[in-house]
């Protein structure tokens, strides 16, 4: 919906960020010697996407087993996949890297090899000889480091902080494309629903436990709003089919509106909220029987 990626601050201090990662053409060739004769070949650079539209679609193997392009994802999706995947990892690498820096830094400044260790991902391997220093110091490191990073807050401020880029980048007077295509295609899929829900008076809601469901009910004032805001002449307009275009100042409108009718803000802190208080019982249960990490 924003058109920048969510980057989320991990507990080593590097940015997470969530959504597509795709290579692009940097301009530069290679000469590879093939053994039969020498070829130029493109260099490519990752630069991540997010949540836009993939610009390099993959082959992938359809149902009968046949291949074909891929297709692009729902809007967000990728991202609502990954958000409770990457971060995680992040923790466990982050806890693994500490506790081989604790326990062979000293070794290696003098000159000495390192306690053996495999490192695998965001885990390790070990022998009889190093298992109970790197247990120890593995199960020191997760308490710890979850003592010192909410995963919670590092959410809250990396959205609040993609969304200040987003808007940033947009220019007011200069106007935007939403369609299936444009960056902005959540915003544009987001009216689209609201389109759909005010013609045929029904309307999708999704309960605590994520079931969706479909009801009769006319369009909240909060959605009206949206709609009408988008279709108005001033400032550019919304077509369903794609043609139209906004200018920037209208766009960040729209988006702000669908933050606060959505309470995204407000939902992530009550979320930090009880999981500070979470963490704080679970901290101290820890304290009570200490035998487990040690």
């Amino acid at each position: 919906m924003l058109g920048v990626p969510l980057g989320i601050r991990g507990p080593s201090g590097n940015m997470i960020y969530m959504g597509s990662t795709e290579q692009f053409k940097t301009g530069k060739t290679i000469s590879v010697n093939t053994g039969v004769e020498v070829v130029e070949l493109d260099m490519y650079e990752p630069r991540v996407t997010g949540s836009a539209k993939m610009n390099n679609l993959r082959k992938v193997k359809n149902p009968d087993g046949n291949w074909e392009l891929q297709q692009a994802g729902d809007f967000g999706q990728e991202v609502a996949n990954q958000l409770p995947v990457l971060p995680i990892q992040q923790i466990d690498a982050a806890v693994m890297v500490q506790s081989l820096l604790d326990i062979n830094r000293s070794a290696v400044e003098n000159g000495n090899p390192p306690l053996f260790v495999i490192p695998v991902h965001d885990a390790i391997i070990t022998d009889a000889s190093s298992v109970k220093q790197y247990h120890a110091a593995m199960n020191r490191n997760f308490v710890e480091l979850n003592k010192r990073y909410s995963l919670t807050k590092a959410i809250y401020t990396g959205l609040e902080r993609s969304k200040a880029l987003a808007f940033a980048k947009i220019n007011d007077s200069e106007m935007y494309q939403l369609n299936n295509d444009s960056v902005y295609r959540a915003v544009h899929g987001e009216l689209l629903n609201l389109l759909e829900q005010k013609t045929s008076g029904i309307s999708k809601v999704i309960d605590e436990d994520g079931i969706e469901s479909r009801v009769r009910r006319k369009l909240t004032a909060n959605n009206e709003e949206l709609l009408r805001i988008a279709t108005e002449k001033a400032g550019g307009y919304w077509n369903a089919d794609g043609t139209g275009s906004i200018s920037g100042n209208k766009l960040k409108e729209l988006i702000t509106l669908m933050f606060k009718r959505d309470r995204i803000f407000a939902i992530l802190q009550e979320l930090h909220k009880r999981s500070e208080s979470e963490r704080s019982k679970i901290f101290k249960e820890i304290s009570l029987d200490p035998s487990q990490y040690n």
